[in-house]
């Protein structure tokens, strides 16, 4: 599967899709917002989970650039 075909899924197959095949890589958890990196084969997901309403607010697939960059810094940071 590639990005563009992720991103062409309806919402509720992109949460089937990425909760059923995708690999946890990392959470950078904020008091409201959890930022979480899943890896699909070919590409990255990022999910959003607002804490307050218990409900993620986002989904954004990627293959590279700032927000991976922003979870690389946050692992090495915990190192």
């Amino acid at each position: 599967m590639t990005v563009s075909e992720f991103n062409s899924l309806g919402e509720g197959e992109q949460h089937r899709v990425l909760f059923n095949t995708s690999v946890f890589i990392h959470s950078i958890n904020k008091p409201i917002k959890h930022y979480v990196l899943y890896s699909l084969k070919n590409f990255y997901v990022e999910v959003i989970y607002n804490v307050g309403i218990n409900k993620i607010t986002s989904m954004k697939a990627f293959e590279e650039g700032m927000l991976l960059d922003k979870f690389a810094i946050a692992i090495q940071e915990e190192f």
